[in-house]
């Protein structure tokens, strides 16, 4: 055993004379290397970590600065926002100066921190329903509520929002309540609903008016309708009798004038009765073979046109469909007035009944377009033309005799079966009035 190394000369002579003395060697400069490397890291660590405190610092005071503005500002806003908020004994820990405004108008206080709430209320039912709510947000409810304050003088409305305050340990330490004024907004929704009311009333009101003037004119055509078909029926008798010529002429001028009467009398019944039929679903619904129905309408009027020397045709396109479904008494009403006033109206010409198929969309109509070269239409007039008891010349001295329903008793036929009748005409050139009708 080698004797014991009492000074540092002998270490360091044992040291450098062993083998290993070159590995001993490089490992303590690598140890102090990695010394040295430790502190100037810890240096520049602790060195960052000051400058970072220090500017988190800066930011921290700059935040607080900027939310004790913000603060300052909603609590001093003047508007409807009131905001408050109390502790678990009902205390105030902050309010905003609406709040103090509205308190003060309300119920004549001057609150200030730390007063209790419940004891600035004093209609006993408003107390007992406010420490209520204040409860269930203590107890970790939130609520949303539109309440009613004051009296009848002071009467106010609010929605009020009910939040907990929360630590954060979850318990609740208070609670905080936002409060919006809407008083204007209930005005005006009472003021809405009065209205509404006021209108339903009115619409009630001008139904009844209207049925009872729908069922006049229904009573009034019948009782009409009676004596004149009497006349006419007189006046067919008597045509059979012997008579002279002047005798034979007069009785055709009763069966003419009543005719037309009866015919005026007709339409006022139909036209009193549209509304009353399709509420009741009273419009038939049957196939109809098109172009023999076309002949039974046309009859008449071939024989109206040729007297009038007057060309007259109806044309079928062959897109046209082969039978449709509907009413075909009401199909025939509205093609026998549109073409009864296609020929009434065109002194020289032609009539033309052209029938082809239409679509909107994915539905499929048929078109009844009849076309004359009659006088025409002047562009303000056109308006006029489906109005009840109007022709577009409404002047004393017109020379077409009707009492204007026709037009409008097709149109609402028309739109009875969810059709619709246009009409589209050149003054001096003629027009044209289609009646689309959905196929079924």
């Amino acid at each position: 055993m080698p004797p014991l190394l009492t000074t540092q000369k002998d270490i360091w002579k044992i040291l450098t004379e062993t083998h290993e003395r070159a590995e001993l060697f490089a490992l303590l400069v690598g140890l102090l290397f990695l010394l040295v490397v430790v502190l100037v890291v810890g240096f520049y660590r602790g060195e960052r970590a000051r400058v970072l405190n220090g500017r988190l610092d800066v930011v921290r005071q700059q935040t607080a600065s900027e939310i004790t503005a913000l603060l300052k500002s909603i609590l001093e806003s003047p508007q409807s926002v009131v905001i408050f908020a109390l502790d678990p004994s009902y205390r105030y820990l902050q309010f905003t100066n609406a709040h103090k405004e509205t308190i003060k108008k309300i119920w004549g206080v001057d609150i200030q921190t730390g007063m209790n709430m419940l004891d600035v209320i004093s209609d006993p039912d408003q107390r007992n329903k406010a420490k209520c709510n204040f409860d269930r947000a203590l107890a970790g409810e939130w609520l949303m509520l539109v309440e009613e304050y004051g009296d009848k003088r002071n009467r106010t409305f609010y929605e009020d929002r009910y939040s907990p305050i929360v630590d954060h340990e979850g318990k609740v330490t208070g609670l905080t309540v936002f409060v919006l004024d809407i008083s204007d907004r209930m005005r005006i929704e009472e003021e809405l609903r009065h209205s509404l009311q006021n209108a339903k009333q009115l619409a009630v009101k001008a139904e009844m008016g209207s049925r009872a003037r729908i069922e006049f004119l229904s009573v009034m055509s019948h009782e009409l309708r009676t004596p004149l078909n009497g006349i006419l029926g007189v006046a067919e008798i008597l045509s059979l009798t012997p008579l002279d010529n002047d005798q034979q002429e007069l009785v055709q001028t009763i069966r003419d004038n009543g005719l037309h009467l009866l015919g005026m009398v007709v339409n006022i019944l139909d036209f009193s009765s549209i509304d009353k039929d399709h509420e009741s679903n009273l419009f038939d619904s049957e196939q109809i073979l098109l172009s023999d129905f076309l002949d039974t309408c046309c009859e008449d009027i071939r024989e109206f046109a040729s007297k009038k020397d007057l060309g007259f045709r109806r044309e079928i396109s062959l897109d046209a469909p082969k039978h449709i479904t509907g009413d075909a008494r009401r199909i025939r009403q509205i093609l026998t007035l549109l073409l009864h006033n296609a020929v009434k109206f065109t002194a020289h010409g032609s009539v033309v009944m052209r029938v082809s198929a239409a679509n909107e969309g994915e539905r499929q109509f048929v078109d009844f377009a009849v076309k004359d070269t009659g006088l025409g239409i002047p562009p303000e007039t056109l308006g006029l033309l489906f109005k009840p008891f109007v022709q577009a010349d409404s002047s004393y001295h017109r020379p077409f005799e009707g009492t204007g329903l026709g037009l409008a008793l097709s149109k609402r036929l028309a739109e009875a079966m969810q059709g619709t009748i246009t009409v589209a005409s050149t003054p001096g050139l003629g027009s044209t009035f289609t009646f689309r009708l959905p196929l079924v």
